[in-house]
């Protein structure tokens, strides 16, 4: 993903610049805290009362102020549950995907006390305007993968490189740490 940001600086001194390139790790954490600061809560749980016991802990964001698109966060803090996440794109014009597979479906396992950018989807040519339309659903297991076809289990459809080298802006971060807005 590329983020373009203009930067203007005005000095009566000489100064000397260089571009830089911010690994994707802080990519993520920076999109993480956008979605949580200025992204809508999607209403799942029956409750949003952490003490009435329909809470299930799920919080789920979309962020489309401050971006020409959308993002989509979901942040289990449910204690043990393991959130298995099914994001549908049924309509997108103009846009770039960060994630996709060829029938725009992605599916992710999200760890208790972790949450996730699902995708974000951006528009391309900034001269035209852009649609999108999605669905989701989710659900609580104590399953740490998904079934996708015959025999195969795994975490995230399409893959996400989980190796420790990586900095995938889809990696499921842990919430342990970080503080809740």
């Amino acid at each position: 993903l590329n983020y373009f940001i203009t930067l203007a600086i005005h000095s009566s001194r000489v100064i000397d610049i260089q571009r830089l390139q911010f690994p994707l790790r802080m990519k993520r954490e920076f999109l993480i805290k956008l979605c949580i600061f200025h992204g809508e809560p999607v209403c799942t749980s029956k409750s949003t009362d952490k003490n009435d016991n329909q809470f299930d802990g799920i919080t789920i964001y979309e962020l489309k102020k401050y971006w020409d698109g959308l993002i989509v966060l979901v942040e289990n803090r449910h204690p043990s549950k393991y959130v298995h996440f099914h994001f549908r794109c049924t309509v997108s014009q103009n846009t770039l995907i960060s994630r996709k597979d060829s029938q725009r479906e992605l599916f992710d396992v999200i760890p208790p006390n972790y949450r996730q950018i699902i995708t974000t989807i951006s528009r391309k040519s900034s001269s035209s305007s852009f649609t999108i339309g999605h669905d989701f659903q989710y659900l609580l297991s104590s399953q740490n993968v998904i079934k996708q076809g015959e025999g195969i289990k795994q975490k995230h459809w399409p893959t996400i490189d989980e190796s420790q080298s990586s900095d995938d802006i889809h990696l499921p971060q842990s919430i342990s740490s970080a503080k809740r807005k």
